[in-house]
């Protein structure tokens, strides 16, 4: 049994070695790509850039940073160009002939910023009324009464008057430039004729 027991012994196998434990594997990023177009050109947007990872962490290594960064852009203020209003009806003319001028106007409802588009004119002229105005006929006063044709039996006198302003465009024309009236109208007198005398 002694000797049994020993080669019983003999034939043991070895404990086994203690197995080692995995090292910790860190993340492994790739480099950031370059920045992506701006979402704006104004008013405010951002752009971002991506990266890969080309090695997970394992056993506690590191763990991995962000894949994808951000930044703003597009900061500056976007231009705001002018908006007007309507024009308004054309005003009264200043005149009715002759030659004048009427106007209309617009409101600046949006006043340009940031190098927008300026505003045009708020004030708008074009001539009216140019007609030539009508002209009217001016006179002179009349001039004292001529001699009368005749002291009896019916005669008549004149007068005259210049035309001082001709009319034009349609003015109120001349009256008469020559005016008559009756004059030595009483009867002349009749002398008595008689015959000569007859033979004694």
């Amino acid at each position: 049994q002694a000797a049994l027991d020993g080669a019983l012994a003999a034939c043991s196998v070895p404990e086994p070695l203690p197995v080692p434990e995995p090292l910790p594997v860190d993340c492994q990023m790739d480099a950031w790509t370059e920045w992506g177009p701006c979402g704006a050109t104004c008013g405010g947007s951002t752009q971002s850039r991506t990266r890969a990872i080309l090695v997970s962490p394992e056993n506690g290594g590191a763990a991995c940073q962000a894949t994808v960064d951000t930044r703003p852009c597009g900061t500056d203020p976007c231009p705001v160009d002018c908006q007007m209003d309507a024009w308004t009806e054309w005003g009264p003319c200043g005149a009715t002939c002759d030659g004048s001028t009427q106007a209309r106007s617009r409101a600046i409802l949006v006043s340009p910023e940031n190098g927008g588009a300026a505003c045009q004119a708020t004030v708008d002229t074009r001539p009216c009324g140019t007609d030539p105005c009508p002209v009217d006929c001016h006179m002179d006063a009349w001039a004292e009464w001529g001699p009368c044709g005749a002291t009896c039996g019916g005669s008549t006198q004149s007068r005259t008057r210049a035309i001082l302003v001709s009319p034009e465009n349609g003015g109120a024309a001349c009256q008469a430039t020559v005016d008559t009236r009756p004059c030595g109208t009483d009867p002349c007198p009749v002398d008595c004729h008689m015959d000569a005398w007859a033979e004694w």
